[in-house]
Formats: C-alpha cells, sequence, structure tokens
C-alpha cells in the first residue's frame, strides 16, 4: 500500500490580500490574515476527518503552531 503525503494548505499573500493556497489554487481571499488562518485550519481539520495527513503553513511564520 502506497503511503499517503500530506496535504499541505499554505497561509500566503496574494494580490494585496491573504489566501489560503492548496495545490497551486488561491482560495478563502481576505484582507484579515485571521479569517484566512481560520479557513485553512476548517479546509485541513475537514481533510484530517476523512482520514488524509494534513498541515497549515504559515508563509509569515517559522516553526509550527
Amino acid at each position: 500500500m502506497k503511503p499517503l503525503s500530506a496535504l499541505i494548505f499554505r497561509i500566503v499573500r496574494h494580490r494585496d490580500a491573504w489566501a489560503v493556497e492548496h495545490e497551486g489554487q488561491y482560495l478563502d481571499h481576505a484582507r484579515d490574515k485571521a479569517e484566512v488562518t481560520a479557513s485553512a485550519t476548517k479546509r485541513a481539520r475537514a481533510a484530517a476527518g476523512q482520514g488524509r495527513l494534513v498541515q497549515v503553513r504559515d508563509s509569515a511564520e517559522s516553526g509550527y503552531f
């Protein structure tokens, strides 16, 4: 059985706003970074609930949160 790779949701700047980047798509644009962080977390939790490995990464932060 092939091991699953983690789904990565990145919080990035995109077109003068913040967005969630996932597999090359920019989702959930907002000017408020906290709103985008909440969206990324919600998407990650939904994927984890389906048994997927997930990571949320913030391009403006180093380390884990």
